[in-house]
């Protein structure tokens, strides 16, 4: 019996001994005949089948994984981020921006009213090759988003709020793309046209159930041969990470980091406690969050909570959201922090 590395954790035993691998969670493979994970906490509970020289990488990637923890909560940044005159990024904004910037895809999930608009418009100033933008956002959002990015964009883009009662705007130069979930279907083969070098998705809880239209929109449909949007980076944002159930993350994590979060019932069993009852399965539960939690934190999740940056925010400022009610826009007061 060994365990070693090869892009991924394999234990190689005989028949007789397949309950040590299986009993410490790992996969089997039909095609290539053997026991395998992605995961080194899985590995690690197996170390003693392991050469000196496995270990050490196991000791290495853990090393790495418990830096990009750290990274996640990280209040403050060693980056330096282009914002506008009279403007300036709040030192755990700028280790936000630090972090995404180096990453295909981040769940960007800080408690509501410590700024991830700005965030992920920081990261889209702080590399000057982006051109191309799309943001998907609720109908309600799509205003405020083109007001803060005429506020703290350092580029020209074209800015365009996509309307359900207009042709889909054609890029002239660095454009942006603001549209909502609900018109997602109708503009389907215009986004699918444009390879973006970013998409944001606000509010992205909404994306929960991956049989939902606007889901499958962003997704992708394999049944329906719906390709998904196409982009460079992908930030997603929230401020609720796990709304209600751990399975509600699972379409958002399966999408942003698919090597970590690939396996749907290994997901489901590990931390939604699924269980098989008289009427098929209950995925409704709750299980080992504090590993879940460090594993959303070690690939895409960044995520700080108002009560660990409270001495860097600012008094509460008031800001005017304009809201579309019935066609007519109407002006809300709001009073944050941010």
């Amino acid at each position: 019996m060994e365990l070693f590395y090869d892009g991924q954790w394999v234990f190689e035993s005989g028949y007789d001994d397949r309950h040590i691998p299986k009993n410490a969670g790992f996969q089997w493979d039909p095609k290539g005949k053997q026991w395998w994970t992605p995961d080194v906490e899985m590995a690690r509970s197996l170390d003693k089948y392991a050469s000196a020289s496995t270990r050490q990488i196991m000791d290495a990637i853990e090393k790495e994984i418990a830096d990009e923890v750290t990274a996640s909560q990280s209040t403050e940044g060693s980056i330096t981020v282009p914002a506008p005159k009279g403007k300036k990024y709040m030192p755990f904004q700028i280790a936000g921006i630090q972090y995404a910037s180096h990453r295909e895809s981040t769940l960007l999930s800080d408690e509501m009213g410590l700024g991830k608009t700005i965030q992920a418009i920081g990261v889209i100033n702080l590399n000057p090759k982006i051109q191309n933008v799309l943001i998907l956002c609720p109908a309600s959002l799509k205003i405020n988003w083109k007001r803060e990015m005429e506020s703290w964009l350092v580029k020209d883009f074209t800015i365009n709020i996509v309307d359900a009662k207009r042709q889909f705007p054609q890029p002239l130069g660095p454009s942006i793309f603001i549209i909502n979930f609900d018109i997602l279907k109708k503009f389907s083969k215009e986004l699918r046209e444009q390879h973006y070098d970013v998409m944001v998705v606000d509010e992205c809880h909404y994306l929960k159930n991956s049989k939902t239209q606007r889901a499958k929109q962003i997704f992708g449909n394999r049944r329906g041969g719906l390709p998904a949007i196409a982009a460079k980076k992908k930030l997603f944002l929230t401020g609720t990470p796990i709304v209600n159930r751990p399975s509600e993350l699972f379409a958002i994590a399966n999408f942003l980091a698919p090597d970590t979060f690939g396996n749907f019932w290994g997901f489901m069993k590990r931390y939604a406690n699924a269980t098989r009852g008289t009427y098929g399965w209950d995925m409704s539960g709750a299980s080992n969050l504090e590993e879940l939690q460090q594993k959303l934190r070690a690939s895409i999740m960044v995520r700080r909570l108002k009560k660990d940056v409270l001495t860097e925010l600012p008094p509460k400022i008031r800001q005017v959201i304009e809201l579309p009610a019935n066609g007519i826009s109407s002006a809300v007061r709001n009073e944050t922090q941010l």
